[in-house]
């Protein structure tokens, strides 16, 4: 893994996506954790009927930003890293908003490969359990 300083970032991009992360953060601390969906917003449980692979995690995301990792996961097991994921990107947007730069992170094409191999794997691995034993998705 090789860390390099890239260059400038345009402002306005980095601040919307500043911005749009805060609010997912924000919503996750500030929004009361419920169990049971009021509506569903899973696009593949809409439209096939079946519990898709990111299926709970906007609510997994409400008891992660209260800090119920148990529950989180029983949402959905990807949910602690998705939150995780969005949280370093909101950490990278603010450093390119305060200092102006941006810290770009490249890894080795093998090491790329085993990256988004093990991402898929884990996608699969949670649509399977929301599929067979999740009882709330």
């Amino acid at each position: 893994m090789m860390i390099r300083p890239a260059a400038a970032p345009r402002s306005r991009r980095a601040l919307a996506w500043l911005g749009l992360l805060s609010g997912v953060l924000l919503v996750s601390v500030l929004v009361p954790p419920v169990r049971e969906a009021p509506l569903s917003l899973c696009l593949v449980h809409l439209l096939l009927g079946v519990a898709g692979p990111g299926c709970g995690m906007v609510r997994a995301f409400l008891f992660l930003g209260h800090g119920d990792v148990r529950a989180a996961l029983e949402l959905n097991p990807n949910s602690v890293l998705t939150f995780a994921l969005v949280v370093a990107l909101w950490a990278q947007a603010a450093v390119r908003v305060a200092a102006c730069r941006e810290v770009a992170v490249t890894l080795p094409p093998r090491t790329r490969w085993m990256v988004w191999s093990a991402a898929a794997m884990l996608t699969g691995a949670a649509w399977v359990y929301n599929l067979v034993w999740n009882p709330w998705a």
